[in-house]
């Protein structure tokens, strides 16, 4: 008798905590990113683990609620602007830029020391493409835009790419309900025109919960055990 009740109480246990690792990866994982706080410094301490202030860089990380995202770019050659190319030939590196005045996260082709040079491109401009990379697969909730004047009208479009995939042309707008999952999100500016160029002032997104897989073999495990007690 105890050589059977020994493995159901192992079993038991594993289901146990199982069932707790099951209900923490199924709890809802939110985390906002407010670009714009970090670069006017406006919450004292909320810098997601970056600088505060205006400057540009290959990269950037940040991180909220334990979910992090590294914000890199891409700027197009001005002569061709296929949407399949992907390959590095046509695409030179920017910066990453974080632009004051409750704009938030651009892109600058070139920088002065850690400022962009001109001042005026420090959007995602015409040609350029900025890239959110996070650790984890993610669902992109809602991106709140800021167009050149760091304002919230809008007169064009841009193009949007998850992990790689086809590019989705999609209306500029200040509140900007996205409701993709992936882990690399693409923000593509190609046209040209004031109107069409925007920084991310910010956005939410929710963790992707993991299947409880072990749950689930911890139920067929105990399952298992009762057909074989029977057989005993």
């Amino acid at each position: 008798m105890k050589k059977i009740l020994l493995p159901i109480l192992s079993i038991v246990t594993l289901m146990a905590v199982s069932y707790h690792a099951s209900a923490a990866s199924f709890a809802p994982v939110t985390a906002t990113f407010d670009f714009a706080s970090v670069a006017d410094g406006t919450v004292p301490g909320q810098t997601y683990g970056a600088d505060n202030g205006e400057y540009g860089a290959s990269s950037m990380i940040f991180t909220s609620n334990g979910i992090a995202v590294t914000a890199t770019s891409q700027v197009r050659n001005q002569s061709s602007h296929n949407d399949h190319d992907r390959d590095g030939d046509e695409h030179n590196g920017g910066f990453a830029y974080l632009d004051r005045g409750d704009a938030g996260l651009g892109v600058c082709k070139h920088l002065h020391n850690t400022q962009c040079s001109p001042s005026s491109d420090d959007n995602v401009t015409f040609g350029e493409i900025l890239q959110l990379t996070f650790d984890q697969e993610v669902s992109l909730n809602t991106v709140f835009f800021k167009n050149a004047g760091h304002g919230t009208t809008f007169g064009g479009d841009f193009k949007l790419s998850v992990d790689a995939g086809d590019w989705d042309t999609l209306s500029l707008a200040y509140e900007f309900d996205a409701n993709r999952i992936g882990t690399t999100f693409e923000f593509y500016n190609f046209n040209g025109g004031s109107g069409a160029e925007f920084y991310i002032n910010k956005l939410s997104v929710n963790a992707v919960p993991i299947p409880a897989a072990i749950w689930l073999f911890g139920t067929g495990l105990l399952g298992m055990v009762a057909v074989a007690r029977r057989k005993a």
